[in-house]
């Protein structure tokens, strides 16, 4: 299962696909010329007027949050990281510099983050925190 991307203009009858079936994650930059896509050999860049993708060095499993609104680097991190720790990531050198770390102040039963939206302007952000709790009972006497 996986994300196909197409392109498709006001007047076009038809929309023209610009990433390979089995592809994930499609994300597109703020001026709509490239799309990531994350494949078997892992984060790619790509063009939306099509042709072949381009490999994100350094981007190992990282979850993709969001374009940089200059269109050269992606918001990465690692959502099963607690606190996890959101860098920017130059999509030509696979340059990292550190972003923000998302995280509550109170990590008990704290097991990922979801839902990071961070604005255009990357000034402003929310994120959620998925959370387990257990209780562990003790039993004296039972039979």
């Amino acid at each position: 299962r996986g994300v196909r991307c197409y392109v498709q203009g006001i007047e076009d009858a038809k929309p023209r696909p610009v990433t390979a079936e089995g592809t994930s994650e499609g994300f597109v930059s703020a001026d709509g010329r490239q799309i990531v896509v994350r494949t078997p050999r892992g984060l790619e860049v790509l063009s939306s007027e099509g042709g072949e993708g381009r490999v994100i060095p350094g981007a190992g499993d990282d979850t993709v949050v969001r374009w940089a609104p200059d269109g050269k680097a992606l918001l990465v991190g690692r959502a099963w990281e607690v606190p996890e720790n959101i860098a920017k990531l130059d999509v030509v050198t696979g340059r990292r510099e550190p972003f923000l770390t998302f995280g509550p102040a109170d990590l008990t039963g704290a097991v990922g983050i979801i839902s990071i939206a961070i604005s255009d302007d990357m000034k402003v952000y929310g994120y959620g925190t998925r959370r387990m709790h257990s209780h562990l009972f003790l039993v004296e006497g039972a039979r």
